[in-house]
């Protein structure tokens, strides 16, 4: 309600719901998802300290992977 209110996007508070996410992320899906900015996850990636695959120019994340990183399964997420 508060969002049609102000012409919001429903997804301006938050990160969106896991289940309205695609398999395979950008990298302004996983900031969002992270709750950080698109440079910080680009710093990540850089310093290879998140699990992310090149296609051409930009970067690919695989969402099962990445939330086994944020959970800590260290088998799953390389």
């Amino acid at each position: 309600m508060f969002t049609q209110l102000f012409d919001l996007p429903a997804d301006a508070f938050g990160p969106p719901a896991l289940d309205t996410l695609p398999d395979i992320l950008d990298v302004e899906q996983v900031a969002q998802l992270l709750r950080v900015r698109k440079n910080a996850v680009y710093r990540m990636i850089e310093h290879r300290q998140i699990p992310c695959r090149k296609v051409g120019k930009s970067y690919r994340f695989n969402k099962a992977t990445i939330l086994a990183w944020l959970a800590g399964d260290q088998r799953n997420a390389a």
